[in-house]
């Protein structure tokens, strides 16, 4: 288990210091001769996600009491479901079935890779 650990440790380090490293100059460097652009419909987005922060930060109750909301309407549908997140496992058994040409020897089937 742990060189599983330090596997996945290593990995997402390595790809911090690319991120912070290697991702930023690579960006400047290939950005540096593009025009810009104008976007009608993400300017309007922009603009009305603008307003909607400047309203959720002068009335900061608002945001939070709708955040608590549906929080608890999330949490009441989930239990009405009916649904086991996580199953009691009891059993200590497996099954398996696997299909085999008709041909095959006995003695072969047994050693059939399972796909």
């Amino acid at each position: 288990m742990v060189p599983f650990a330090l596997t996945i440790s290593y990995a997402l380090t390595a790809s911090l210091i690319v991120a912070l490293t290697v991702v930023p100059t690579a960006g400047s460097v290939l950005l540096k001769k593009t025009k810009e652009k104008r976007y009608p419909f993400f300017e309007r987005v922009q603009k009305v996600y603008g307003s909607m922060l400047a309203f959720c930060l002068k009335w900061k109750l608002v945001p939070l009491v709708l955040t608590i909301l549906l929080l608890v309407i999330c949490i009441r549908e989930v239990m009405c479901m009916g649904i086991t997140m996580m199953p009691e496992m009891t059993g200590e058994q497996i099954s398996i079935s696997a299909t085999v040409p008709e041909d095959t020897e006995k003695t072969t089937r047994l050693l059939w890779p399972i796909r």
